[in-house]
């Protein structure tokens, strides 16, 4: 699984390679987070598993290689796939929606969401470390701890709660004419935040009805395709971002006057 998704989002990335080169790489000085929060979702996520398939292709794994395997897979695949999922949502928010309140729900579900999923992934992490002894080929794992369906469903409630803000948004005012690249975006983003929550839930479902070993295979070729998503997401915003660099686009009006 870990080769599989490797030459999956190897591809991806050549695909999408120029778009990156074009919409990301301006000036260095130009939108630093950007850029940070880009290099880590798609870079890092690449890192980690070039190094998984290295330690999975050696004779015998060591304890000490299942730890750094176990920390890097948990940082990618929770943390930094949460921010930067939230933070290229904050700003298709300011694209469609001037509203401060909706902004800050967000900001403070999602600050308990990843406070929770930090320290669940964090327990998770240390239950993996806890493997002694050497095998081939695999990290010996025993069962899946609680603690990884937890930061699952903790994420996978989130992506719920996202999905329905904006259910609630769309029915609370009438939406005025939109142009047609915001109306895309749109409708692009909630298949995108659909197909995410059931990534979720795929991972949420098997982590408590197979084995841990197939799990962990299926782990490995998940979160790469959900990192896949989350960059072509973040390319898409930032052209429409270039697209219209005059600021928030005001989609909503609350009242229309006779």
């Amino acid at each position: 699984m870990p080769v599989a998704a490797m030459v999956l989002i190897l591809w991806d990335h050549c695909l999408t390679f120029s778009e990156e080169v074009a919409t990301m790489w301006g000036p260095l000085n130009e939108r630093i987070l950007t850029k940070a929060v880009y290099l880590l979702n798609r870079y890092f996520t690449e890192a980690v598993l070039i190094y998984r398939i290295y330690v999975t292709s050696q004779v015998l794994i060591t304890n000490e290689n299942c730890k750094t395997t176990g920390w890097l897979s948990a940082i990618s695949a929770i943390v930094i796939a949460s921010v930067s999922q939230f933070y290229i949502m904050m700003r298709v928010y300011r694209l469609w929606d001037h509203r401060q309140s909706v902004r800050r729900a967000l900001l403070a579900v999602f600050g308990i969401c990843i406070t929770a999923a930090v320290i669940l992934s964090t327990l998770t992490a240390l239950s993996y470390t806890e493997t002694k002894g050497e095998s081939q080929g695999i990290c010996p794992i025993e069962s899946v701890p609680v603690t990884l369906p937890c930061a699952i469903g903790t994420l996978l409630f989130f992506n719920v709660f996202v999905i329905l803000i904006t259910i609630y948004n769309t029915l609370e005012k009438p939406r005025r004419f939109e142009n047609e690249m915001l109306d895309s975006l749109r409708q692009d983003g909630a298949r995108i935040y659909v197909a995410v929550c059931m990534l979720w839930l795929l991972l949420l479902v098997t982590s408590v009805t197979i084995e841990a070993t197939a799990f962990v295979s299926l782990f490995a070729l998940v979160y790469p395709l959900n990192a896949n998503i989350v960059a072509r997401v973040h390319l898409r915003v930032e052209s429409l971002r270039l697209l219209a660099p005059m600021g928030p686009v005001t989609i909503y009006q609350g009242s229309v006057k006779g």
